[in-house]
């Protein structure tokens, strides 16, 4: 049985993964550092270069910019993907 606070931090990973999807489809990087302890304890982001992007992309990135995840819930769905589809390359 799972508590509510269980379901709310499953809806801010899947919002942070959809967030983290779309920054990299229009050419960003994310890159985590991992601690000794399995944690991520910093991350980069890469943004992609606007001279590249269509419109649309750059409208896309900037919608990104305003809705950029708090660190503690990057953090977390780093480590997730990190753990749970460490096959698919996602992270650096």
């Amino acid at each position: 049985m799972t508590g509510p606070l269980d379901g709310a931090a499953e809806r801010m990973i899947n919002e942070t993964q959809a967030w983290l999807s779309t920054f990299q489809s229009l050419g960003g990087v994310v890159s985590a550092v991992f601690g000794e302890s399995g944690d991520v304890e910093d991350y980069t982001l890469l943004h992609p270069d606007k001279a590249r992007l269509t419109p649309k992309g750059r409208y896309e990135l900037l919608c990104l910019q305003r809705a950029l995840p708090e660190p503690y819930w990057m953090k977390a769905t780093l480590k997730f993907e990190a753990v749970v589809m460490p096959t698919e390359g996602g992270l650096q």
